[in-house]
């Protein structure tokens, strides 16, 4: 028995937080965008659950709407009605429905000059008086009147029922496989008199991303990354004709775990296309190693020590870029981003530093939770 009062309070405290959600301001621009995604980012940016079945029409029609500091109920009444939908929330959900013929109820002494609708706000798909006199008259599309005569009654006209609600929800979190290309540009800095030369060879990352919509403009990414990196240092040492036993080339294999951290300011959205703004720290962990020196007498040692052990193990900087977002539906998109990451601690310390900067393009999938 103790329970149901309980009960009645969470439900009553998830209508509460629902109709403050409706009342909030909201400024939405689109043009020539379909109603069901339109809805989707409404869904997304202001934390609502949409709900309709497949049959519904005008889901597939293309709207354009402009909204500045619009009540969100307001500015659902007005996007559904382009396309003689409405809707009703039910049970934490806004439940989709066609648009029924309106219902007017009129006073006795106005039902003779055909006046006295009540106000838009009093007008809806189901409409409910206790113990009233009016006088009630339904007009269907049909054209013809229907009067039932003043008396006290209880009135309850049902146009519609609700059909059971199709869980839409539109989740803030959206994970999904990520791939990288990266360019990598080595400043090689030694204290041998002898020429030396750094070249940068095969870089590539995979790994996954975890992407948190904060806000209606912005967002902020958060990605595990497997990266490996090559390069080869060149000695220059001048042999001659005769081998002398020096080393000519050492070539670096490196394994790390990276982790960026980004926020997405978006600047510029076409339908289902958006751009935006990178600008976040990483941070890159030494996780194997392995180099391979080769000789000018023709030896190649798998492991000498010369370039990993002065390795740093752990490198951090700064990034920013750009990003191309394009929804194929409403829970995965693809996305494309080049971006700049500059190291600020040195990739190689000792008597041959080498100072890392890299140019990396990602590219992966994002899927809604």
């Amino acid at each position: 028995m103790r329970r149901i009062p309980m009960v009645i309070g969470c439900l009553f405290f998830q209508l509460h937080l629902c109709a403050q959600d409706l009342e909030q301001k909201v400024s939405i621009e689109a043009d020539a965008v379909v109603l069901e995604v339109l809805l989707q980012e409404v869904g997304e940016r202001y934390n609502l659950s949409f709900s309709y079945g497949g049959h519904l029409p005008g889901l597939e029609q293309k709207l354009s709407i402009r909204a500045e500091k619009m009540p969100l109920n307001q500015f659902l009444s007005l996007l559904l009605a382009k396309v003689a939908l409405t809707y009703k929330v039910i049970g934490g959900y806004v439940v989709l429905r066609k648009l029924e013929p309106q219902t007017q109820v009129v006073l006795p002494e106005q039902a003779g000059r055909g006046a006295g609708r009540l106000p838009r706000s009093y007008r809806d798909q189901s409409v409910q008086q206790d113990t009233v006199q009016r006088m009630v008259r339904i007009a269907p599309t049909v054209g013809f009147q229907v009067y039932v005569p003043e008396w006290s009654m209880p009135t309850r006209i049902i146009l519609e029922e609700a059909q059971p609600p199709v869980r839409h929800r539109q989740a803030s979190i959206r994970i999904g496989p990520v791939f990288s290309k990266d360019f990598m540009q080595l400043d090689l800095q030694s204290s041998y008199a002898d020429k030396q030369q750094v070249d940068a060879g095969l870089s590539y990352s995979i790994g996954s991303v975890c992407w948190w919509n904060i806000r209606e403009h912005l967002a902020l990414e958060w990605l595990f990354l497997y990266r490996q990196k090559v390069f080869t240092l060149r000695y220059g040492l001048e042999t001659g004709v005769d081998p002398l036993g020096l080393p000519l080339m050492t070539e670096a294999v490196l394994a790390y775990l990276d982790i960026p951290i980004n926020i997405h300011v978006r600047l510029y959205q076409f339908k289902q296309i958006a751009v935006g703004g990178i600008v976040g720290l990483y941070g890159s962990h030494l996780l194997e190693k392995g180099e391979r020196t080769w000789m000018d007498d023709g030896r190649m040692f798998p492991a000498t020590g010369m370039l990993v052990s002065t390795l740093s193990r752990f490198l951090w900087g700064m990034q920013a870029g750009i990003g191309f977002h394009y929804d194929l539906n409403s829970r995965v998109s693809f996305y494309l981003s080049p971006v700049y990451q500059h190291n600020l601690n040195k990739f190689k310390k000792g008597t041959q530093q080498i100072r890392l900067q890299e140019f990396v393009f990602r590219t992966g999938f994002r899927f809604s939770l």
